[in-house]
């Protein structure tokens, strides 16, 4: 977003600075990377086999990747040992792609308890293109790894390769745990043909102050943004004058402000210092009084899911 109109206090802001904290498990953690390799898709499935060398409670993980944007997904799946093959996902988290290179991730839906008497994968569902999460080395060691297009129904392989030295870190409850945002269900257009957009100017973590985006609304609109739960069933608010347009979250708290001359607005979000919320997920959609969207005159976004991290 290009400028902010207002700040909205609904959230204590504690200044207490967090202390970085190493993951619990990783291979080939670091920056370096093979700048050269990017991932094959659509619709990709990329299987990970490990074993980790801990007895832990795993709530997030991480791969390195960038150079494309939209929604990815890390999971962690058991393993089929008399087919060498992933058995089923045991939690999985979703997170939107930032486009520079780095590790990237979210938390999962469930913690995950592992051991190290037991082979498990780390699934990732890719961007396609993307940068590879691969080390920039070139030796002997690669881990065994299968692809999936079906959504894990049938797996290709097992390869391994001297040059695929897959990077990823699983994060437990001493570690830092990536936040992370989704976009899900679908807003409606307002009077300029567009559908208003909502995204994050940064990563959401604890402690910290989260800038909620608009963009495609009206000009110089009252926007009012939500945050609150996912609503197990939308609210169709066809018979009210909107066709196509549905609220998505049962609101907790709201703030408002006015859309830029190009559409936009930024609200900043403080999150206080509650280890209490990482990992915890808010529903967000943006609302925008638009007269010449349809009979109730309102133009609504998707939902923005925030899921905090720290």
């Amino acid at each position: 977003m290009r400028s902010t109109h207002a700040s909205a206090a609904l959230l204590l802001f504690v200044s207490t600075s967090l202390a970085a904290q190493a993951p619990c498990y990783a291979e080939n953690d670091g920056p370096a990377f093979n700048d050269g390799v990017s991932m094959g898709g659509p619709n990709l499935l990329l299987a990970i086999k490990f074993r980790t060398n801990v007895n832990d409670t795993v709530l997030g993980l991480q791969v390195f990747t960038g150079e494309r944007t939209g929604e990815n997904s890390v999971a962690l799946w058991s393993h089929d040992a008399a087919n060498d093959r992933p058995l089923a996902p045991l939690g999985t988290g979703r997170f939107e792609m930032d486009a520079t290179n780095g590790w990237q991730g979210a938390c999962l839906d469930m913690p995950i308890a592992v051991t190290t008497s037991q082979p498990y994968w780390l699934v990732w569902g890719c961007q396609n293109s993307s940068q590879a999460s691969v080390d920039a080395l070139n030796a002997a060691g690669g881990q065994p790894y299968r692809g999936s297009f079906d959504n894990g129904g049938s797996w290709n392989g097992p390869f391994s390769s001297n040059t695929r030295h897959w990077k990823f870190r699983l994060l437990c409850a001493a570690s830092i745990l990536p936040g992370s945002w989704v976009v899900s269900g679908a807003g409606c257009a307002g009077s300029n043909g567009s559908v208003p957009e909502v995204g994050f100017g940064n990563e959401p973590l604890i402690n910290s102050t989260l800038s909620a985006e608009l963009e495609q609304a009206a000009p110089g609109a009252p926007a009012g943004l939500v945050l609150g739960v996912v609503l197990p069933s939308p609210i169709d608010l066809t018979g009210f004058g909107a066709p196509g347009c549905q609220v998505l979250c049962g609101a907790l708290a709201s703030t408002s402000t006015l859309t830029d001359m190009t559409g936009a607005a930024t609200i900043a979000l403080p999150i206080p210092n509650d280890p209490a919320l990482r990992c915890a997920t808010i529903c967000s959609q943006w609302a925008v009084v638009d007269a010449g969207a349809n009979s109730l005159g309102i133009a609504l976004s998707a939902s923005g899911d925030v899921t905090f991290g720290g």
